[in-house]
């Protein structure tokens, strides 16, 4: 069989609606860029939105499987030299990207690293969307309908991009304003175009001026109204909450387990990494390995799964604002091992490796191998927020980890005597650290290893083993653990972190050593996040530069003031003070008229489907009655009132005075189906000027009248304008 395009529709007409379908799926295909950029998503999408618009017109007059094989062809061609570029299996990369490409996006931060399986989501969708719009063009005349693959598309991409794509109402604008120039190419000619030599879908015609008209309207309707309607402010729907991260399977190694081997005298001078470090501001460095904020009442892990990210890393959201520095650190990795990559809290981008990031910790795991040997940049934004700051925040209540697991009554009770004093919950923090502090509990790298419930209860003397009880000796693996615990019993947000203390450079590089892993405790605060407190007394791995030391020394003047003030028997409690103001940025005024836009596209659509209903509704009430009258004469003046509504639309003009057949001299001038209504004039002339009688034959042969005209000057006419007169309001209030 062969399928070809319709002879009746011109050549240019054809290429004009190939090149708008196939453009409108080039720009749902850009619809990703906030998930990988323009640059990275330029080649795939523009190479997906011109093959396959190609394919289909060059055959277009061969049969549907002689296209459909080569737009196959163009599609692998494409992936191969657009997505793929030499990477080897191709069918198997296909397959795979295929099946689990979508979920990969769905799993990665934005933006995304430009990898093959990624990209193929959108080259694939661009693909298909332009290969299966242009073959519903050439092969089925259809225009408005053809686009609905790359509208599906659009609306895909704004799913996936987690709606980030700020110009939402420009896409939106873009979409109508393609849908609306597929509706004016058409290419059969009305009667008025006929006599004026024009084509309905030039640039002069009165169908696209009205119709460019209709799209500015609209839009300036949209920006007005948009910002007013309910929910114009609503959260945008994102897929990722219902696509659930890989879990990695390492995750289950726990760092704390190495501690105290990397402290040990046969590693402690063995080089871990070289870090080599850029800072805008004065800043005790240390090199955050993992943070664990889960417990089950034997280890220390982290609760969440990790996400693919990009060079870009999520920042951590609902913080006001506070002093912060900025590190850029080059880290080579020498004798650490296993799948961590160490960095200054916290890091927020980060290139030369690709890696997973546990979005709620902030840890970084590299996706593939060991870090041995590694080589990366990244770059860190650490707060440091002052005390002042921190002695008025509060700590929410709510947080998930006060719950896990249920803490023994022991250390809840010595939680609750050691925290009494304060009133904060950094004052309660601090008095933890403080306890820990006081020469009760002692340093000792041969202390036990462990940090479950049974070793911490030991550790802090409330084993029921008499030989055990007294036992208050730890290393940073106990001490960070042990405060974590205790926190959470007094209702401290907590967890526990493993890294290194950065020590003093040597010439140009920070060389960090085993001696220098540790571990500290970190206690979360409202608007101002997570907040280190150094566990290990006396911890001599710090070996602070001077200016770090001067750092460390007004760090601890301003607690021992705070703890003096606490333990004043005379102190006065000053009143709970509200977390600080989150920054508010307004908006800008691009997204004002944007809001704006869409507001009143939507407001325009809403009162537009209520006038069409209105009409329709209406004219088949008024249709109805006169057919439906009890009195044979009422129902031929009916249907003859009816022809008058009809007439009316189609832009016949009504005078007082008229006679019938002036009326119908009038129609004739307009359509040409007024034959049907010759007998229903003389009917209606002889009812009002000579016998009124009647029967219900005669008005059976009326309305059969009525409906052939309507039919036959419905004939012939394209979609739009037959639709135009159904929603003509003049057949409401025609009188004649």
């Amino acid at each position: 069989m062969n399928d070809e395009s319709s002879p009746e529709v011109p050549t240019a007409v054809l290429a004009v609606r190939v090149t708008l379908v196939a453009a409108l799926a080039g720009w749902a295909g850009a619809m990703f860029f906030p998930v990988f950029g323009w640059q990275e998503l330029a080649r795939p999408v523009i190479g997906a939105m011109v093959v396959p618009a190609a394919i289909t017109w060059v055959a277009r007059k061969r049969p549907v499987a002689v296209a459909l094989a080569a737009a196959l062809v163009g599609f692998l061609a494409g992936a191969a030299v657009l997505v793929f570029q030499g990477v080897g299996g191709l069918g198997h990369e296909i397959v795979d990207s295929t099946v689990n490409g979508w979920a990969r996006i769905l799993t990665t931060t934005i933006p995304a690293d430009p990898d093959a399986d990624l990209l193929f989501v959108p080259f694939a969708l661009t693909f298909v969307a332009a290969a299966l719009g242009a073959e519903l063009v050439v092969r089925r005349g259809l225009r408005v309908a053809a686009a609905l693959p790359a509208v599906l598309v659009v609306v895909v991409a704004e799913m996936f991009s987690a709606g980030l794509n700020g110009d939402r109402m420009v896409s939106a604008l873009v979409v109508l304003a393609v849908l609306g120039s597929l509706a004016l190419t058409d290419h059969g000619a009305s009667a008025e175009s006929d006599d004026a030599g024009t084509s309905p879908w030039s640039l002069t015609s009165s169908p696209f001026v009205r119709g460019i008209g209709a799209l500015v309207v609209v839009a300036a309707v949209a920006g007005i109204v948009g910002p007013h309607l309910p929910g114009h402010d609503r959260e945008p729907f994102d897929p990722r909450r219902y696509q659930d991260p890989p879990n990695d399977p390492r995750q289950s190694v726990n760092p704390l387990a190495e501690l105290g081997g990397w402290r040990s005298k046969a590693q402690a001078d063995s080089v871990l990494f070289r870090a080599t470090v850029d800072r805008d501001g004065p800043l005790v460095l240390r090199f955050r390995l993992v943070a664990l904020d889960h417990f089950d009442g034997r280890t220390w892990s982290e609760g969440e799964g990790y996400r693919t990210v990009g060079v870009v890393l999520p920042s951590a959201t609902g913080l006001a604002s506070a002093p912060t520095v900025r590190v850029d650190q080059q880290i080579t990795v020498e004798g650490l091992s296993g799948i961590w990559l160490p960095a200054a809290d916290r890091p927020d981008r980060l290139t030369g490796a690709t890696v997973l990031q546990n979005r709620a910790t902030g840890t970084l795991v590299r996706r593939a191998g060991d870090v041995t040997d590694l080589t990366y940049r990244v770059r860190s934004e650490v707060r440091d927020p002052a005390v002042d700051a921190l002695r008025g925040a509060a700590a929410p209540l709510d947080d998930p980890a006060l719950g896990q697991p249920k803490i023994p009554a022991e250390v809840t009770k010595l939680a609750v005597a050691w925290t009494q004093a304060g009133v904060s919950p950094y004052e309660k923090a601090l008095l933890i650290k403080e306890h820990l502090g006081n020469g009760d509990f002692k340093v000792a790298k041969d202390a036990l290893p462990g940090h479950d419930t049974s070793r911490l209860l030991d550790f802090l003397g409330l084993s029921k083993h008499p030989a055990a009880a007294g036992d208050k000796r730890g290393d940073a693996e106990q001490f960070a653990t042990a405060f974590g615990l205790v926190a959470r019993a007094a209702g401290l947000p907590s967890r526990v972190v493993v890294g290194f203390n950065a020590g003093r450079p040597e010439g140009d590089d920070y060389v960090v050593r085993g001696a220098q892993a540790t571990a500290w405790a970190e206690v979360y605060f409202d608007g101002l996040g997570w907040y280190p407190f150094d566990t290990l007394p006396g911890d001599a791995a710090k070996q602070l530069t001077p200016e770090e030391q001067k750092l460390e020394d007004q760090k601890l003047k301003e607690e021992k003031a705070l703890s003096g003030a606490i333990h004043d028997p005379k102190r006065v409690v000053p009143p709970p003070q509200p977390p600080p103001p989150r920054p508010v940025e307004p908006p800008s005024l691009v997204s004002q008229v944007l809001r704006w836009t869409v507001g009143v596209v939507g407001f325009a659509v809403l009162a537009f489907a209520l006038f069409a209903g209105s009409v329709i509704a209406l004219r088949a009430f008024r249709r109805r009655r006169r057919r439906n009258a009890s009195a044979a004469g009422d129902r031929v003046i009916g249907a003859w009132r009816d022809v008058i509504d009809e007439l009316a639309v189609r832009g016949v003009r009504m005078r007082r005075h008229m006679t019938v057949h002036d009326l119908l001299d009038e129609a004739g001038d307009v359509t040409p189906a007024v034959e049907p209504l010759v007998g229903l004039g003389s009917e209606v002339n002889r009812l009002r000027f000579g016998d009124p009688v009647c029967s219900d034959g005669d008005a059976e042969r009326a309305w059969r009248a009525a409906d052939a005209f309507r039919s036959a000057a419905a004939q012939a006419q394209p979609r739009l304008r037959r639709l135009r007169w159904r929603l003509d309001p003049r057949a409401l209030v025609a009188r004649y």
